[in-house]
């Protein structure tokens, strides 16, 4: 039993060799695959992600329903709709999942009985999922974060009403600042978040890869967010 074996896995190889000897030009991937291997080793990639801070003031807002979600399963339409709107591929249920059991809250606003925005609230503890970092919040500090309109919607102001709902809510509960947090590609997040008055960059967090190492580094800054956009 054990010789039958022996000769089948001879065989096999004796296959392959054929194969390798019947397209020579295999062998010429090689010297590519060796510089491709060289060039990802050598290759430094930076990653950065600008953290934005804003007091918290009452401010104004319409007269719409806003609602606070602590469990998944009270947002878990909202949440497929977003998946499909997207065209999703991640766990994104899983994220949510995890974000809410950690302790971050959902803020939604409805306009006669339809969800139209949502945002969600991180407290003590903030993960910056771009780069996977995570912090402790500053006393008194809560976290805006993963900020979605559903397409029909954008471009009325839903958010913004939802925005300040969430600032005042959280200012009544004694918290007195926010942070947010936004990447440089993302010019719409940028000016619709300077336009409702959350502007002040005060933070630059770099992720640098290099020799497949990483290391995070903390920058303190101060200047505009739509500094961004002209840079």
């Amino acid at each position: 039993m054990n010789f039958n074996i022996i000769i089948e896995y001879k065989n096999e190889i004796i296959r392959d060799k054929k194969v390798l000897l019947k397209k020579p030009y295999t062998l010429l991937l090689l010297p590519f695959l060796l510089i491709r291997f060289i060039y990802l080793r050598f290759k430094k990639n930076v990653t950065t992600v600008y953290l934005l801070e804003m007091d918290l003031t009452p401010k104004g807002i319409r007269d719409f329903k806003y609602i606070i979600i602590d469990k998944y399963g009270e947002c878990q339409e909202i949440i497929k709709k977003r998946i499909i709107e997207e065209n999703r591929k991640d766990n994104y249920e899983g994220l949510v999942k995890k974000r809410l059991e950690k302790g971050d809250r959902i803020y939604l606003l409805y306009d006669n009985k339809i969800p139209v925005s949502f945002l969600f609230v991180s407290y003590k503890e903030a993960i910056l999922t771009p780069i996977n970092y995570k912090f402790t919040l500053p006393e008194n500090y809560i976290a805006i974060y993963d900020v979605y309109t559903f397409s029909e919607y954008r471009g009325k102001g839903y958010y913004k009403d939802l925005f300040n709902f969430t600032i005042n809510y959280n200012y009544l509960k004694g918290y007195r600042k926010v942070y947010l947090w936004l990447m440089k590609h993302n010019k719409v997040s940028i000016i619709s978040h300077n336009k409702i008055g959350i502007d002040k960059v005060v933070e630059e967090l770099i992720e640098e890869i290099k020799y497949f190492r990483r290391k995070i580094y903390r920058k303190k800054v101060l200047y505009n967010s739509l500094n961004l956009i002209e840079q």
